[in-house]
């Protein structure tokens, strides 16, 4: 997926996005008791053995990938939230 033109050339690589529910930091749940849905977003560069990158983002679930990987690479601070083994 390509998410910005740079100036040598279009910059591009391999995503996973999935919708998942964070565990093990404690997640304030709903008043329902549900734990909401989050983005989970994964760099995996073609060749490499395993995702390189991650985020995480309350963005909708209905954002396109397009823009949800745009923001991700733009390290939109109050939008989405480096993994810390990414």
């Amino acid at each position: 997926m390509t998410w910005r033109r740079g100036s040598k050339a279009a910059m591009s690589s391999h995503f996973v996005l999935l919708r998942v529910r964070l565990a093990g930091r404690r997640p304030e749940p709903a008043e329902d008791g549900t734990i909401a849905l989050v983005w989970l977003i994964a760099q995996w560069p073609e060749g490499e053995a395993e995702p390189v990158k991650y985020w995480i983002s309350n963005l909708p679930a209905d954002i396109p990938a397009k823009d949800l990987v745009r923001l991700a690479k733009s390290a939109a601070p109050d939008l989405l939230v480096p993994h810390p083994r990414g």
